[in-house]
C-alpha cells in the first residue's frame, strides 16, 4: 500500500483496515461502521481540492461515488452514505439532518450471511423507505475504494503530490522517538 502517497498514509490506512477487520471478526458492528466511515473521511480529506483547507460533505460524497462506486455496488448514493456516516458517528443511529429533511435514503445494516432481501421486503410491505446493506458489502466497497484511490494517486501526478504533501501531516506509529542527541 506504499503507493498510497507515502509511508504515513500507507501505514495509517493499513492499520485502519486491520482494525475494521478485527471489529468485524469480533462482531463489533457499530465500531466497524464508525471506522469505515472515518476511513472514508480521512481519504476524502487527502483527496480534497488543493485550494480547500478543510474536508467537506461534497468531498466525502465525491470520494465515495468516484472510488467506491457506491451506487453500483451498494445501491446508495454518496449523499446517502454521508448521511449514514453522520448518524453513526454522531448518534449511533440512522438519523441525520439530511434524513430528517427527506433528502436521502436512511440506511439500515445486515451482517454475516444474512441477506438484506427478506428484511427489505418486510420494510416495503410496511411502507418504509429505508434501505438495508450488509456491513461486509460496505467494507468491501471501501476496500475497492482504497485500491482505486491508490491507483489514481499513482496515475495522476498532481493528486499523488497532493496526497504525499497532506500525508506528511498524519500521525504515524513510531517504535521509538528520536532523542535530542540523534536529531
Amino acid at each position: 500500500m506504499e503507493h498510497l502517497g507515502g509511508k504515513a498514509v500507507a501505514s495509517n490506512i493499513e492499520a485502519h483496515v486491520a482494525a475494521i477487520r478485527v471489529c468485524l471478526e469480533s462482531h463489533f458492528r457499530m465500531p466497524a461502521l464508525a471506522l469505515i466511515y472515518c476511513g472514508i473521511d480521512v481519504l476524502a480529506n487527502l483527496s480534497r481540492p488543493a485550494q480547500n483547507t478543510e474536508v467537506t460533505q461534497s468531498d466525502f460524497v465525491n470520494w465515495t461515488e468516484r472510488y467506491m462506486e457506491c451506487q453500483k455496488l451498494l445501491g446508495v448514493s454518496g449523499l446517502d452514505l454521508y448521511a449514514a456516516r453522520c448518524g453513526i458517528l454522531h448518534t449511533y443511529t440512522m438519523d441525520s439532518r439530511l434524513s430528517a429533511k427527506g433528502r436521502v435514503k436512511r440506511i439500515m445494516y445486515a451482517w454475516g450471511s444474512r441477506s438484506p432481501d427478506d428484511p427489505m421486503r418486510v420494510l416495503k410491505l410496511l411502507g418504509r423507505s429505508e434501505v438495508m446493506i450488509r456491513i461486509e458489502a460496505l467494507f468491501s466497497a471501501f476496500l475497492q475504494g482504497v485500491e482505486a484511490f491508490g491507483k489514481a494517486v499513482d496515475n495522476h501526478p498532481e493528486l499523488g503530490s497532493l496526497v504525499r504533501d497532506r500525508g506528511r501531516k498524519l500521525f504515524m506509529d513510531m517504535p521509538t522517538f528520536p532523542s535530542i542527541a540523534e536529531a
